[in-house]
């Protein structure tokens, strides 16, 4: 149980007549208050030597009244004129009026019984946090001390003003951390004010002085507590991380579980993977930009003099804060950009798997279709087809009719696939598409095994064979063809696209050039022009194997060169969405290339924080920073992005410790 910090005050200013002694039992209960005299020697100086990127959205500095908790806890302030100027004889004089003799000895009862009161509160306290033991000792220390050396009036206010010089640094360091006109006249003022003292020769002008330099310093603390509350909710406003939407009922599937799906897809994976790291990242980023204001919100405010660390700390946490909100905001951006380029390269593999189905499926399909052809005619020359023979046939004629209109409903599924921009529809179609061809597979299967019953003569090449899989032949050449120049545009665009960004990366200046190395781009080009390549080989072939089909007598020589057709046809499929990633690849570098310049100037401000001398946590920082070096030169040497993007990862990850460390620092 804690004595609430209102009542506590209540009974002070009420009953007691030694408000010294009073504060020092409040102290016990209401510890926050009386923090400064448990870091007394805490420094005041500026954390951030060095400024965050201030690309951040301006804050509201709307001023808020939240009144200020025990404003006399560390020391009363002067009285005014006009107030308690009763003299001293006066005072001898009523003494011995009898009633208010009367209304002493009843007073000082009174405050017997509050005395106990706040005792027995101060002792719950106390029994609750051991910790507070500390702070009270230390108060009450202080607070004999005071009594046995008394100081005049004069020292009393040369003290106060030093101490006030102290605080100044930290109050200039707050107003530039909230950034509005109002906070720097409030630092404006309380010079003005400090000049009157050093400057004026009345002790109580002085003390009225030191006030008014008392109120500037609470309001400034008051617009840090608004800037932390707005910044807060602009924190709240942030895009949630972007999810991938594979998942049902509102459940996606996480990211481990895809990167583990697509651990044969390279390129597709690796963007699974940075994606998880900036996944990391933003929830640790989450969680202490959570710590770090709740512990700020909740700390007592500033009182007065004695809590010269307050503004200092205020200082760090806005500058902590923005500096996480906008390492948060570019995380959220990136990972949105990440998170599209994954969406499009997840679905340029399951195309591809589809297409690859679907050109091997209308492979098989036309060499059973010929195949039945050809022992239905080849059956009829050697003697009256029987019912049952025809009844087969007809029931291979129907099996060929239903796996066309499965092939139809599988193109349906896969065009919806295609022009789907969201990865749940599009993977919803991509199951139904799967069902689709299972099916047709399942009838050919049925079809091939009918055919196998038959008892079927020797066939020989004629005229209407030769044609018809001349027909087949050209039918695949021309899809080879088809995806020749689909490959070879893709490519090209490809092409184009690196061009332009090495040419942006001419023009730019020095500290925008080149970030990576230019060995990437250079394989990216080699890697198109293998593709190229193989397109135009691949396109050479099928026409030799074309003119082959021709010239051939042998039926089952016929039929291989058919499927190897097919075959080169399927892998010519997925060249072309090699082709599709290698785009995606281009995307990739340039948001890595926006990464890392963003992580070089994020480590330099991190590195700058002000942690106290020879401390654990500098040295710590100092080891982090170095390691941090090492990783980004290997990052802009590597030559490959999978390489990059290991390296960057790291980077990231020693961030986020560096982060770890300044927010722990922090801890109010």
């Amino acid at each position: 149980m804690v004595l609430n910090a209102g009542l506590c005050r209540l009974l002070v200013v009420l009953l007691s007549p030694s408000m010294h002694f009073l504060q020092t039992i409040a102290a016990s209960a209401s510890p926050y208050t009386y923090n400064q005299w448990a870091k007394q020697e805490q420094s005041t100086t500026p954390r951030w030597t060095a400024p965050y990127d201030t690309a951040a959205p301006a804050y509201s500095d709307r001023e808020k009244d939240l009144g200020i908790l025990f404003e006399n806890a560390a020391g009363q302030e002067p009285p005014k004129s006009g107030q308690h100027d009763v003299s001293r004889e006066d005072q001898d004089s009523a003494s011995h009026q009898k009633p208010r003799m009367f209304l002493k000895q009843l007073k000082a009862r009174s405050v017997s019984i509050s005395l106990l009161l706040l005792f027995c509160f101060g002792a719950l306290a106390l029994a609750k946090n051991p910790k507070l033991f500390t702070r009270f000792s230390e108060h009450k220390k202080q607070a004999r001390e005071s009594r046995k050396s008394p100081i005049s009036r004069t020292e009393e206010i040369r003290g106060r003003q030093a101490r006030l010089a102290e605080i100044i640094p930290s109050a200039e360091s707050l107003a530039n951390a909230i950034g509005t006109q109002h906070a720097r006249m409030l630092v404006g003022e309380v010079r003005c004010n400090m000049q009157l003292v050093e400057s004026g020769t009345d002790d109580r002008a002085k003390e009225e002085a030191i006030s008014r330099a008392l109120v500037s310093l609470r309001q400034l603390d008051a617009d840090s507590i608004n800037v932390v509350n707005s910044l807060v909710k602009e924190y709240q406003r942030l895009p949630r991380f972007p999810v991938m939407g594979l998942g049902e009922q509102d459940k996606d599937l996480s990211l481990r579980q895809l990167e583990d799906e697509l651990e044969n897809d390279e390129p597709v994976c690796r963007l699974v993977q940075s994606l998880r790291s900036f996944q990391t990242k933003s929830e640790q980023l989450s969680r202490r930009f959570s710590k770090v204001s709740e512990d700020f919100l909740s700390g007592a405010p500033f009182e007065d003099e004695l809590d010269r660390y307050r503004l200092g700390v205020a200082a760090g946490v806005l500058e902590y804060l923005k500096a996480n909100y906008n390492s948060q905001s570019h995380i959220r951006s990136l990972a949105t950009m990440l998170r599209d380029a994954t969406v499009d390269g997840t679905k340029v593999l399951m195309i591809r798997d589809h297409r690859q189905s679907l050109k091997s499926f209308d492979g098989s399909l036309g060499l059973l279709t010929i195949s039945a052809a050809w022992i239905e005619e080849e059956s009829k020359k050697q003697a009256d087809p029987s019912d049952e023979l025809e009844n087969t046939f007809a029931s291979i004629e129907r099996m060929r009719a239903e796996a066309e209109v499965l092939r139809d409903e599988f193109l349906t599924h896969l065009e919806e696939l295609q022009r789907s921009r969201s990865m749940k529809v599009a993977s919803q179609a991509a199951t139904q598409a799967e069902k689709a061809m299972e099916q047709a597979d399942t009838t050919l299967q049925r079809m091939w095994e009918t055919l196998k019953g038959l008892r079927t003569p020797m066939l020989e090449m004629s005229g209407n064979s030769r044609d018809q899989l001349c027909d087949e032949g050209k039918r695949i050449h021309d899809e080879i063809v088809a995806e020749s120049r689909t490959i070879k545009g893709l490519v090209s665009d490809v092409v184009e696209r690196v061009e332009k960004f090495l040419k942006e990366k001419r023009k730019a200046p020095k500290d925008s050039a080149h970030v990576l190395s230019r060995s990437i781009t250079t394989n990216m080009l080699l890697e198109g022009q293998e593709l190229e390549s193989q397109a135009s080989r691949t396109v050479d072939h099928s026409a030799e194997i074309l003119r082959s089909l021709q010239r051939i007598s042998d039926p089952t020589h016929a039929v291989t060169l058919l499927v190897q057709m097919k075959d080169s046809l399927v892998t010519l499929t997925k060249s072309a969405a090699a082709a599709r990633l290698l785009g995606l690849q281009l995307t990739f570098l340039r948001m890595l290339e926006k990464d890392i310049k963003y992580q070089e100037n994020e480590v330099e401000s991190k590195s700058a924080y002000g942690f106290d001398t020879d401390t654990a946590a500098q040295v710590e920082m100092q080891r982090l920073k170095r390691q941090f070096d090492e990783e980004c030169e290997s990052a802009k040497s590597a030559n490959t992005l999978a390489a990059v993007e290991d390296h960057l990862s790291a980077m990231r990850q020693l961030l986020s410790s560096m982060d770890a460390l300044i927010a722990d620092d922090l801890n109010i």
